[in-house]
């Protein structure tokens, strides 16, 4: 059933009180089954209470191919690179875009990026 946080906060924090009264006149059936109703409003509360995830998604321009059309990005490192195994040496690492421009076409909602560098083989 879709109710208001409140509700299910307020019901989860009544059964905590169930709970703890029925232990105190050592009611073991009643504890358990107050303590479970407790867990499961919590539960719901965490559902319903959780922001919804802020998903970017970039404008159609970016999102086809465009040939030889250069794409610049201006973005700042949010995590640091990270030594990877494998079969040889490759750094990972997050940013986060202030801009992307591609063919005159500008977007500047930030977007996360995550780039694997693989560097040159030296034996060429």
């Amino acid at each position: 059933m879709q109710r208001s946080p409140a509700v299910w906060g307020w019901s989860a924090a009544a059964l905590v009180v169930c709970a703890v009264a029925a232990v105190a006149i050592k009611s073991l059936r009643s504890s358990q089954a107050s303590a479970i109703l407790a867990l499961v409003c919590a539960g719901a509360f965490a559902r319903i209470a959780t922001p919804a995830p802020h998903i970017v998604i970039p404008p159609p321009e970016f999102l086809t191919d465009h040939g030889e059309d250069k794409v610049e990005i201006v973005a700042h490192v949010t995590n640091d690179g990270a030594l990877l195994a494998g079969d040889g040496p490759r750094e990972r690492f997050e940013m986060e875009t202030e801009s992307i421009e591609s063919g005159g076409v500008k977007f500047l909602q930030p977007v996360s990026i995550r780039a694997t560098v693989y560097p040159r083989s030296a034996r060429g």
